[in-house]
């Protein structure tokens, strides 16, 4: 199993934002700013910005005219050296986060799919309903 097959899965009991879900995955060491300065984002089609900028970029991705589209955000946790996608289905109410930075084998796969699951359930106490851990086709679901 390589880390594009651990995913997470996110439920969320009404509209949020991505700067909300940003800020709550912050404060479990998650950024949105890797590779030096950058931030990686998508709305349409996949574009970057320097990091100072990153206000912009989450007003950009949380903007009305966008909530009918899906965005994305690359996030990623420095001390473990590995991220990914956070993407945003319209309505966001609900999302996913695909580890795509870094990829390593088998063993980094679960690894980074439990931080970030453990940043979840930062999150879940004020956003999420629900998350779901998916690996080896096996689901795992935990209420929030």
């Amino acid at each position: 199993m390589g880390s594009r097959d651990a995913d997470i899965d996110f439920a969320f009991t009404c509209p949020t934002t991505v700067r909300a879900v940003l800020d709550a995955l912050a404060a479990a060491g998650w950024s949105a700013v890797h590779q030096g300065d950058r931030v990686w984002y998508m709305v349409n089609e996949w574009g970057d910005s320097a990091a100072d900028r990153i206000d912009d970029v989450l007003g950009e991705l949380d903007a009305t005219a966008n909530q009918p589209y899906t965005v994305a955000l690359d996030t990623y946790h420095s001390e473990a050296k590995t991220g990914g996608m956070l993407m945003f289905r319209s309505g966001r109410t609900d999302a996913f986060f695909l580890p795509t930075i870094d990829r390593r084998c088998i063993p980094a796969a679960p690894e980074c799919r439990d931080r970030f699951a453990r940043s979840g359930a930062v999150a879940s106490q004020r956003y999420c309903v629900a998350f779901e851990c998916m690996a080896d086709s096996a689901c795992n679901r935990r209420e929030g």
